[in-house]
């Protein structure tokens, strides 16, 4: 049942929180009954279709929405507003990079406004669609952190390729423009979920392979 489901996944999110400050602890509630909404809406109106066959969605994606708050250290969260920032990325990385189409993705971007505006009274804000968290800017520690500037994003990402050329006797050269940055981050973040696993979607020599060689190896996994 729903009571079931927000009973279980706030148990989670609250523990976890424990050592936040109090005012991100008290967005705990608001974070769950978002995310059920949020799934609710997208399960209910997104069906699969013969060309959208992976359109089905259930309550291990509400799932992986939680587990991707709980990589985050507290001295990473800047207040209400950056667990807020941390929510918005990881339901947009759960539900809205599955739709395949424009429309789809303009449909997300929409009704997640509208659940942000109402539900945590703060004003939508564009940007919100480009966040980017990770925890590759610093191979010391590890942190998963909001990435900030995609020309820092960009860089180290240059860097990272110039050390798989070295490690693997390699020559290639990957442009990384700002949808491959978003891409190569997006697939580096499921490699750090347990039992993580996607789907590229994508004409032949768009890069997927790439990404995902490169991903892996930022990872430290093998090839």
């Amino acid at each position: 049942s729903d009571k079931s489901t927000n009973r279980i996944f706030t148990s989670i999110l609250a523990g976890f929180l424990t050592s936040f400050p109090e005012e991100i602890q008290h967005l705990t509630n608001s974070i769950i009954t978002t995310t059920k909404e949020c799934y609710d809406r997208i399960a209910k109106e997104k069906r699969p279709t013969p060309d959208k066959s992976h359109y089905v969605f259930n309550l291990r994606d509400f799932g992986r929405v939680v587990q991707g708050i709980l990589q985050v250290r507290p001295e990473r969260i800047d207040g209400k507003d950056g667990l807020i920032r941390l929510w918005v990325h990881e339901v947009s990385r759960v539900f809205h990079d599955r739709l395949t189409d424009v429309a789809d993705r303009e449909w997300w971007w929409k009704n997640l406004g509208s659940v942000v505006e109402r539900n945590f009274d703060i004003p939508w804000l564009p940007s919100y669609e480009q966040l980017i968290f990770g925890d590759y800017m610093n191979a010391a520690n590890r942190n998963y952190e909001e990435v900030g500037n995609i020309q820092e994003l960009q860089a180290k990402l240059i860097d990272y390729q110039s050390a798989y050329n070295v490690d693997n006797n390699k020559e290639g050269e990957l442009v990384f423009f700002a949808d491959a940055a978003h891409h190569l981050s997006r697939i580096t973040r499921i490699c750090r979920q347990p039992r993580g696993h996607c789907l590229l979607v994508g004409v032949g020599g768009s890069g997927r392979q790439s990404l995902t060689r490169l991903a892996a190896y930022i990872c430290e996994m093998p090839l």
